[in-house]
């Protein structure tokens, strides 16, 4: 069984900006604790997220931060459209 999608002709290929949107808007987001979010991404560093979090309510970015009992943890997406949309003060 062929498990390509086939577009008809008419249908507009979406941009990268598009899908990536459509990807962040489908899927759910899978928190991290600080040392997993370091070890998946370069930036910020461990150090840097702990203050970021620390500061989450002043600097605009508690959204990107849940507490699970005695844990903070980080939403990556969250945290990377807070801080490209401006939501860092």
């Amino acid at each position: 069984m062929d498990t390509q999608l086939y577009l008809p002709l008419s249908t507009p290929i979406p941009s990268q900006e598009e899908r990536e949107r459509l990807v962040e808007s489908k899927a759910e987001e899978i928190p991290l604790t600080f040392r997993d979010f370091e070890a998946k991404y370069q930036w910020p560093t461990e150090r840097s997220l702990r203050k970021l979090a620390f500061e989450r309510e002043s600097n605009g970015l508690a959204p990107a931060f849940v507490k699970f009992k005695k844990r903070i943890l980080v939403l990556p997406q969250t945290l990377f459209r807070l801080i490209r949309g401006g939501g860092v003060k």
